[in-house]
């Protein structure tokens, strides 16, 4: 029992890294009435799991990923507002400038565009 419990946290840890890689696909409440997460589909295959189980571990996905999302806003918030006290306002500007032109680079490469982005910050 022991091993399988760091093997459940391993999975869900790939699970949520493979949910934040691919934005592009449709959110949950966005997709037709009765199609499901292909990922989720895939995973719940893996790990052989019963119909019971697996609104209660989509869930628990739900509010994990909700939990990490609060706490990466947070950091980020808290970061900024230290980065603002120690830089000046023109450093911090062309700071702001070079995120915004990795971000652009990272979306590229990974087939993300603004409208994708712009989406996933207003849910």
């Amino acid at each position: 029992m022991k091993s399988l419990i760091p093997a459940i946290f391993i999975a869900s840890g790939l699970f949520l890294v493979e949910q934040a890689r691919s934005q592009n696909d449709p959110p949950a409440q966005t997709r037709p009435p009765g199609q499901s997460d292909p990922r989720f589909n895939k995973f719940s295959e893996d790990l052989n799991l019963t119909e019971q189980q697996k609104p209660k571990i989509q869930a628990i996905f739900q509010e994990m990923q909700q939990k990490i999302q609060a706490a990466v806003l947070q950091a980020k918030t808290n970061a900024d507002a230290q980065l603002q006290s120690v830089l000046t306002p023109e450093q911090y500007q062309k700071l702001e400038t070079m995120f915004q032109q990795q971000q652009q680079r990272l979306d590229q490469h990974s087939g993300h565009n603004e409208t994708n982005r712009t989406q996933n910050s207003q849910q």
